[in-house]
């Protein structure tokens, strides 16, 4: 990149550069800004399905319904632009560590921008719509403070239910003295938990056990790692949860979530279902490029103890589920369906 950095003739190529660059470290936690200017948010979750641009869930459930908008709509143009010719076309400048995570990342760039209204045409049960939408603040979803998020619930007599999302230090013990006759725990890592692993491990693990390994750079000799000791989880407690215990993932868990369920797979008795990660585990560093534009990247590297990587890769999954746009929807969890499916058997 240094010589197309020297060739720059002007701020905006040079922005396009640096964006080139970020893109290339395959790296979800990278990004860079430019400026303070405040973008807006459609109200909606976007996958990546079938090389579809599909609705996949809501940052806020009431305004996605007054915008009309619904699970398994397949958005095909914003403005009249092509969406799945502008992924093409923006991909080169869009960080993502693993393909399935660029592209819906390219997605979500696209649909941003500093006008509160825009038009999409979206294919709904085999018809082609055009539909005025909203775009919002951010805060105006109120998606990490929402009041009605369920922390846990039983699903069955056997099965219990655990929304990592919600859940804080202090519910821990409760909750697991309110499953302890359950025969399954299934424990949602879909989104972005609390710092609470080492709670739950004293739950769920009958011993002290490795989970990870941290390489961090060496500042001082560029271009060497250092490897710390082996992080472990857990304690050792004959009393632990006895059932099975399963743990649910898909793109949407990122850093502090693959963490987490590296660590929660430690438990043992434990299944892992869902779909490929973020694949950007470990911490977040940010700096200045020159011209006081602030970047990131994942600042060390986190492995398996047997150096299985999880940068880029995610996660290790036992069973692989991906959603479907039918099961979408129908309204349908294609994951925790699976999850239920295995904790009653």
């Amino acid at each position: 990149m240094i010589p197309k950095f020297r060739s720059a003739s002007n701020k905006d190529e040079y922005q396009s550069f640096v964006k080139e660059l970020v893109a290339k470290l395959d790296d979800t936690h990278a990004w860079v800004s430019f400026n303070a200017e405040k973008v807006k948010y459609l109200p909606i979750k976007i996958s990546n399905i079938d090389n579809k641009a599909v609705v996949s869930g809501f940052y806020n459930d009431s305004l996605a319904k007054i915008n009309n908008l619904k699970l398994g709509d397949i958005l095909l143009k914003i403005d009249e632009v092509d969406i799945q010719k502008e992924t093409e076309k923006k991909s080169k400048y869009i960080a993502g560590s693993n393909a399935n995570i660029k592209i819906r990342q390219t997605y979500n760039e696209i649909l941003l921008g500093t006008d509160s209204s825009t038009t999409l045409t979206i294919e709904r049960n085999n018809q082609i719509e055009k539909i005025k939408v909203n775009r919002y603040n951010f805060d105006d979803f109120k998606y990490w403070d929402n009041p009605t998020t369920i922390k846990t619930k039983s699903i069955n007599e056997t099965i219990g239910y655990i929304n990592m999302a919600s859940v804080k230090g202090a519910d821990v013990s409760n909750i697991f003295k309110s499953f302890e006759n359950k025969k399954a725990i299934i424990i949602d890592l879909r989104n972005y938990p609390a710092f609470i692993y080492k709670l739950l491990s004293k739950h769920l693990n009958s011993e002290k056990r490795d989970f990870s390994k941290v390489y961090s750079p060496n500042m001082n000799y560029p271009g060497m790692f250092s490897l710390k000791d082996n992080l472990q989880t857990g304690i050792k407690n004959n009393k632990n949860f006895k059932g099975k215990v399963i743990i649910l993932v898909n793109e949407e868990s990122i850093s502090r979530s693959e963490f987490t369920a590296m660590a929660l797979q430690t438990a043992d008795n434990v299944i892992t279902i869902g779909n490929q990660t973020a694949g950007a585990d470990g911490d977040v560093v940010v700096f200045e490029y020159i011209g006081g534009y602030k970047t990131a990247i994942s600042g060390n590297g986190i492995m398996y103890p047997n150096n299985t990587e999880t940068h880029r890769k995610g996660i290790k999954i036992d069973i692989e589920i991906r959603p479907t746009i039918n099961g979408l929807r129908q309204g349908r969890d294609e994951i925790l369906e699976k999850a239920i499916e295995l904790g009653s058997e």
